[in-house]
């Protein structure tokens, strides 16, 4: 796709120029989303990956994630709220890691999200652990399919699906980060 977009650029550059860039510059940061993701993965894989953990209020770095996103849920025509039942926790966590599992359930959940809906970042402190849930107001997903979600490049009926782009590997990354970190991850769905 680049190098088609690049050769009408070379063919007619005046009349090709603007309307091609904008192409070539989605399909470039496609590429290096999956490159990061892949990236991502083999360091996990080969037990390379370091998270830097530092003592701070979770609560307001959830928070900061959370509002750091507004604008892209809205540009989806999506509310994008945060909810925790405490005010402060000051506990050590790895921001990077946070940062990667909550952007990439948001994206997710943005995805499968019709115009006018709403996804919930909900963080509770649960037996002095974090507990956090992204809820949406998606079509939910089919119960054979549930199983699969933190697979790699599993991808559910891509007919509901709004064209975000994506690598298929978010999940993935997801559930290795949230294992590395010594934590679970489930989902739950229901179809509406």
């Amino acid at each position: 796709v680049i190098k088609g977009n690049t050769n009408l650029i070379l063919k007619n550059p005046k009349k090709q120029l603007a309307e091609r860039v904008e192409v070539i510059n989605y399909y470039a940061d496609t590429l290096e989303y999956l490159v990061d993701d892949l990236l991502d993965l083999s360091k996990i894989a080969a037990g390379q990956m370091q998270l830097t953990k530092y003592q701070g209020d979770v609560i307001h770095h959830l928070n900061y994630l959370v509002e750091s996103l507004s604008s892209y849920a809205s540009d989806n025509k999506v509310r994008l709220s945060f909810h925790a039942d405490i005010k402060e926790w000051t506990i050590d966590f790895s921001p990077q890691a946070l940062q990667q599992i909550l952007g990439n359930l948001i994206s997710n959940a943005l995805k499968f999200t019709p115009e006018h809906g709403q996804v919930k970042v909900i963080a509770q402190q649960y037996k002095n652990q974090l507990l956090i849930q992204v809820k949406d107001t998606g079509d939910g997903i089919e119960k054979a399919d549930l199983p699969n979600v933190f697979d790699s490049m599993f991808q559910v009926n891509q007919s509901v699906v709004k064209p975000i782009k994506g690598t298929g590997l978010g999940l993935v990354i997801v559930r290795q980060l949230v294992e590395l970190l010594d934590g679970t991850i489930k989902v739950e769905s229901q179809i509406k």
